[in-house]
């Protein structure tokens, strides 16, 4: 209950999430309210609850084996020389596509392709809207 205006917000959330959810078809791949993301939460709100045995076998070993092999490449880019480093991925930029998205990648790849092109023929102008263009070749 919010004390300054007297208005108890809880019920008035839990009401209007009850009354879209009995209106609207949400989380359908079909209708209107997709909600992409409900799959995931709902299947790390089972692992919360019912622990690693609900995990598809060889799961874990599978993500432990992930984790070190980021680990390990983390340290093979900080040991080596800049000029080879540079030339090893980064683990973490390559896992944001699996957590984001699809979608990031391809916006990521046309604007690192039109911040390319833009570089060869106008190198002052691209550092200066670098930032800008990436914001519209995510609108694309």
């Amino acid at each position: 209950m919010d004390f300054k205006t007297k208005l108890p917000y809880p019920v008035i959330i839990a009401l209007s999430h009850s009354r879209l959810f009995s209106i609207a078809d949400v989380g359908s791949p079909d209708g209107p309210y997709k909600a992409p993301y409900a799959v995931i939460f709902r299947e790390m709100a089972k692992l919360g609850v019912k622990g690693f045995s609900e995990l598809p076998m060889h799961c874990l070993a599978i993500c432990c084996g992930f984790f070190v092999a980021a680990l390990a490449i983390n340290l093979l880019r900080d040991v080596t020389l800049k000029k080879v480093s540079q030339f090893i991925p980064i683990p973490m930029a390559m896992a944001v596509p699996f957590y984001i998205g699809a979608y990031f990648a391809n916006d990521m790849f046309m604007g690192t392709i039109i911040l390319f092109v833009w570089e060869r023929i106008n190198p002052k102008e691209a550092e200066d809207y670098a930032g800008a263009a990436s914001i519209v070749v995510d609108l694309l």
